[in-house]
């Protein structure tokens, strides 16, 4: 949705530490995102990707994870950049105070959906019986053999974690 990543904002923007949980009109969170992206105003919705049955066909929908809900840098309106956008009803009140979400936090969203942006990439043969590790992700770190390759997935079976598991993983998260 925006234009650079967030991992390459955060970088450029130590500062920001902190984000806003907005509270957006109902089922608008990807106009508000694209209104915001037409503003340079950076912000995060964590959207998957759902299979929906229809009477005659299914069909792949991009939804919001979170429903109503927009992050945006707290810097922003810290910084008296007020965020008025349609769409966006008002910045969500914990205890009196406006949420924050830290950025450890927005990242563990990101690992958890696998929302990464690949900076580098090698191109390697991955043969069933290899040990492999994988690179980003829930089991980031974890290591186990490559038992099947299929249109880029990899089926991988992880040991380290003291029980026998079966994994489908995409190849480019996979170290050799």
């Amino acid at each position: 949705m925006f234009a650079l990543s967030i991992k390459a904002f955060l970088l450029e923007n130590k500062k920001n530490d902190k984000w806003y949980v907005y509270y957006l009109k109902s089922r608008c969170e990807k106009k508000v995102a694209a209104s915001l992206d037409k503003m340079n105003i950076p912000h995060y919705l964590p959207l998957v990707k759902t299979l929906k049955q229809w009477s005659d066909r299914r069909v792949v929908v991009v939804e919001p994870l979170i429903r109503g809900y927009i992050f945006i840098p707290a810097y922003i309106v810290d910084e008296g950049k007020m965020v008025f956008c349609p769409g966006i009803v008002n910045l969500v009140k914990f205890k009196g105070k406006n949420a924050l979400v830290t950025s450890y936090e927005i990242e563990q969203l990101r690992d958890f959906l696998g929302e990464h942006t690949i900076e580098q990439y090698e191109i390697q043969q991955l043969m069933p019986g290899t040990q492999v590790e994988v690179r980003r992700g829930v089991f980031q770190g974890k290591k186990g053999e490559l038992i099947d390759v299929k249109n880029n997935m990899a089926t991988i079976q992880l040991y380290e974690l003291g029980i026998e598991l079966k994994i489908k993983i995409h190849t480019t998260n996979l170290k050799g």
